[in-house]
């Protein structure tokens, strides 16, 4: 029997790079593993920036790409023409699309787009409209970064003036030679909501809360130190946890509900994962919209899968599957 070639295609990385880029080598070995188990011939792939992978992936002529793309010659805007190449190719591919892809890789974008449709997002610093600045915390992050990259204790400051908030955003740009954004910080509890299609329709997992003890993590928030730094304290104790009180259940229903309409909004597919943060009011703030999130084995949408009784091979074969039932489709058996 002949088996169907997967090529599993990721962006270029070093073995001794950042323990954020590095996870992409792990998610690609880790599927590889499972597809090694099935009726697939899984076949690993780096998209470099001058276009090689291209003649090469035309040559493979796969049955499908499972895209971990997430940067392309270190742009994550650039990763969003990964899906076009592979629609141009007529390769089908796991995951979003270009313009989704593009819509969430921006921020800023993507928040504005959240409350034109009203729905709750912490508000922005805006460039240019000293009038309506409001003194407060704000959290300065990366315009176009994921794995909470650039973001520290550091990043949350106490705003008192516009001229204020326009030095810190400079500060951040120059220092880092990326744009910067500020918004609102929202003090409180912090929750990610896991997503994955079945049948073409959003299956939205029980919701996962950030547990942070001690004092090392004085804002409670999900940043560098804490995903990716595992010998840190920070790291330590900062914990997932699926468990709640009785009281918690609306909330629950809410994030899940909210988690759904940014599925749809976005026009998100394959998997996807969504950030809150939550007010002492238990009023749900939506952080960011993840399309195609980090899928090892050891992340949030792989727990979240868990917890559902979704093993991690099951996982990846629905992933798979989803892909293969998109308008893309080259063989309706599977």
């Amino acid at each position: 029997m002949n088996k169907k070639r997967i090529v599993i295609l990721h962006q270029e990385v070093h073995e001794d790079g950042p323990p954020d880029e590095v996870d992409v080598l792990n998610a690609a070995e880790s599927i590889r593993q499972v597809l090694e188990t099935e009726e697939f011939e899984p076949v690993t792939l780096a998209a470099d920036p001058g276009f090689r992978f291209i003649p090469v992936l035309k040559a493979m002529n796969p049955f499908l790409a499972f895209n971990l793309v997430e940067t392309f010659g270190g742009s994550a805007d650039a990763a969003a023409m990964i899906p076009t190449i592979l629609k141009f190719l007529k390769i089908p591919f796991t995951g979003s699309s270009h313009r989704t892809l593009f819509l969430t890789t921006d921020k800023i974008l993507t928040k504005n787009i959240l409350s034109e449709a009203g729905l709750p997002t912490p508000s922005l610093f805006k460039r240019q409209d000293s009038d309506h600045f409001i003194p407060g915390w704000y959290i300065f992050k990366p315009v176009r970064e994921d794995a909470s990259i650039g973001i520290s204790d550091d990043s949350v400051r106490d705003v008192r003036s516009y001229s204020q908030a326009q030095q810190i955003l400079e500060s951040f740009e120059k220092a880092e030679s990326i744009p910067f954004f500020g918004e609102h910080f929202v003090p409180g509890r912090e929750f990610n909501v896991s997503v994955i299609e079945h049948g073409g329709t959003a299956q939205i997992l029980f919701p996962a809360e950030m547990i942070f003890t001690g004092d090392v993590n004085p804002f409670k928030i999900v940043d560098y130190e804490s995903k990716w730094v595992e010998s840190s304290f920070r790291y330590r104790q900062s914990n997932r946890t699926f468990t709640y009180s009785e009281s918690d259940q609306v909330l629950l229903n809410r994030l899940r509900e909210l988690t759904e309409q940014c599925w749809h909004l976005t026009g998100l597919q394959g998997y996807a994962r969504v950030d809150f943060r939550v007010d002492e009011d238990n009023q749900p703030w939506i952080l960011e919209v993840n399309a195609n999130p980090c899928i090892s084995p050891d992340g949030g949408l792989a727990a979240a899968a868990l917890y559902e009784g979704l093993s991690y091979q099951e996982l990846i074969l629905r992933i798979i599957q989803e892909a293969i039932h998109d308008d893309q489709k080259r063989d309706p058996s599977l």
